[in-house]
Formats: structure tokens, C-alpha cells, sequence
């Protein structure tokens, strides 16, 4: 009688591993990205421009709120930083000097 709650308990545990292991965690979603040769990361995110074919944009939530950079779909161009009182090429990142 005793092994039938353990055997229950296996088997969900089981279920459980097999189902839910698969899931992105939330470092998936914000891990770094490139734009147009640019690393991008925290406090900076890449913006949705529409073409999410390769999950290659991420959330605001994975950056710092306005440091959203825009990548053009062809690699031209450098990633831009729109802010209030004008857009910004972002040519480098440099995270060790943080600028």
C-alpha cells in the first residue's frame, strides 16, 4: 500500500519535468542580441521593428525603460536610440566602461 502514493508521486514528478523543462526561462528572453553588429544588452533592449521571424527582439522589461534600440532590417545602417530631443546612431557598446 505504501508504494502506490510513492508511485503517484514519481509519475507526476515525471509529467511535471517532462512538460514544464522545455519552457524559456527568463533569461532566454533576455539574454543579449545583436543589431546590425552592435551587442545589445542590459540597460539596453532591442525594440520589436516588426520582422520577428528569429526571436531575435526582446521585451522592454529586459532593459532599462527609454534605452529601447531600433535595428533596421538591412544591416546598413547602426541601431538607433530615439529619445525626446533626438535619435541617436549607436555605433559601439562598450559594458566594461559602461559607455
Amino acid at each position: 500500500m505504501t508504494k502506490d502514493p510513492l508511485l503517484c508521486f514519481f509519475l507526476l514528478c515525471t509529467f511535471f519535468l517532462c512538460f514544464h523543462g522545455g519552457q524559456p526561462s527568463f533569461s532566454d528572453y533576455c539574454s543579449g542580441r545583436v543589431c546590425n553588429g552592435v551587442a545589445i544588452s542590459y540597460p539596453f533592449w532591442k525594440i520589436d521593428d516588426g520582422s520577428n521571424t528569429n526571436g531575435s527582439t526582446q521585451n522592454a522589461y529586459c532593459g532599462y525603460p527609454g534605452f529601447g534600440l531600433s535595428c533596421a532590417p538591412s544591416n546598413d545602417t547602426f541601431p538607433v536610440l530615439a529619445l525626446p530631443s533626438d535619435n541617436y546612431y549607436v555605433k559601439h557598446i562598450n559594458y566594461a566602461s559602461k559607455s
